[in-house]
């Protein structure tokens, strides 16, 4: 986004986990704090913020010919595959190549 000069919106990062402390996160959706959660309630995150995610990639891809989309953690955690909304939903939403750079 800043090596585009794009001024940022909130459909480029539509979901933010925000650290509280152990355990425990604020969720933000489109910039507005909504609830908190603990890692015992992730389970139910999903249904709250995939219905936010779907609309602010479609707005933004009518806007832009190129979009790069950033995942989150590790790729491969099979473990969160069924809740995840950051990776491998995201690619399937988009039907994009998905491209794993290693550090």
């Amino acid at each position: 986004m800043q090596a585009c000069g794009l001024v940022p919106v909130v459909e480029m990062k539509p979901v933010l986990l925000k650290p509280e402390g152990d355990r425990r996160c604020q969720v933000v959706i489109n910039g507005q704090a909504r609830f908190r959660m603990t890692t015992s309630e992730y389970s139910h995150y999903r249904e709250e913020v995939w219905p936010q995610v779907v609309p602010g990639y479609e707005q933004l891809a009518e806007q832009y010919e190129l979009i790069l989309i950033e995942g989150a953690a590790d790729a491969a955690e099979v473990n969160l595959r069924d809740r995840d909304i950051v990776n491998w939903a995201v690619a399937k939403l988009t039907n994009v190549p998905v491209l794993i750079v290693v550090h």
